[in-house]
């Protein structure tokens, strides 16, 4: 009996513990579902959120890249537009250099400032007006003034092959020479210049930007053993005609530069146009070395282009 009591006892002891343990491990269970089901709905709420915020910083960086290469093309059609407008005449060199001539007479260099990188020019007409004084008239002797220039003096469009001044189609100088060119005829300094607005040809916001270049050259002589020569100057104005930058000048070429041969020498300079600068004038001086006799400096093929 007693026995039998205590066995009773115990299995009644482990029955009530065993229902108590359950409960506790389902609220254990249902506390984990809870946390994990709040996590997923975190998770879920996040993943949402993030979504609409990815896809709209998406946009606005499509946009910029859009807005970008919008500016790129506007600016590269200015460019162009620009560069169609430009001159017309040799291709420049990498720096100033005194280029060969076409026959034997013998070469110097000549004054400048200016170097540059090589670079291919846009355009390549002549921005002057008459630079080969073929516009206008040209006689064998005096009283026919340059065409399009302003001019001091006895300064005058002469014809090649004419007996007074003995300058023949035979001598050396350019090959494209037409018919006449710039004689300094009886006066001991004469001269003539010539102003070009560069506004209306190329867009001043491309000069500002370092992205402008010039070409300036002129075949350049006189007559034998006369040391009467001829120099061209370029000079650049802003908008309130002021001097911008310094003045480039080509020349003069020497009677011993030519080896005492009545011949025309090339010279040329390039360079930046300077910020800022509206217009340039270019000037032509032609000095006798001797006073009292004709003036045999001359001049011939004057060139001005711009390029990028």
């Amino acid at each position: 009996m007693n026995n039998s009591n205590k066995v009773g006892v115990d299995n009644d002891s482990e029955t009530v513990t065993s229902n108590t343990t359950q409960p506790k491990k389902l609220c254990e269970y249902l506390k984990k579902r809870k946390v994990m089901w709040i996590t997923s709905t975190i998770i879920v709420l996040s993943i949402i959120i993030t979504i609409p915020i990815v896809i709209i910083k998406t946009k606005e960086t499509n946009n910029t890249n859009t807005t970008t290469t919008t500016t790129e093309i506007i600016v590269t059609t200015k460019t162009t537009q620009t560069i169609k407008k430009e001159p017309n005449t040799t291709s420049p060199s990498a720096t100033r250099t005194s280029t060969p001539e076409p026959t034997t007479a013998s070469t110097s260099t000549s004054t400048t400032t200016s170097t540059l990188t090589a670079r291919t020019p846009g355009s390549k007409s002549n921005l002057l007006i008459n630079g080969d004084a073929e516009t206008g008239p040209c006689k064998a002797s005096n009283d026919a003034s340059p065409t399009g220039w302003n001019h001091l003096g006895s300064i005058t469009q002469m014809i090649y092959n004419n007996t007074n001044v003995e300058h023949y189609f035979t001598d050396p100088g350019p090959s494209d020479r037409g018919n006449c060119f710039f004689y300094g005829d009886t006066s001991d300094k004469t001269n003539m210049w010539q102003q070009v607005v560069m506004t209306s040809t190329v867009n001043p916001d491309l000069i500002d930007s370092h992205t402008v270049y010039f070409h300036f050259s002129a075949w350049l002589g006189g007559w034998k053993h006369q040391n009467d020569t001829a120099e061209v100057s370029l000079t650049f104005y802003g908008h309130m005609n002021q001097v911008v930058g310094i003045t480039v000048t080509v020349g003069p070429v020497t009677n011993t530069d030519r080896a005492d041969i009545t011949s025309l020498l090339y010279r040329e300079a390039n360079g930046l146009v300077p910020v800022g600068a509206r217009s340039f004038v270019v000037s032509v001086a032609i000095r006798v070395f001797e006073s009292g006799g004709a003036n045999d400096g001359c001049v011939d093929n004057i060139v001005v282009y711009l390029h990028q």
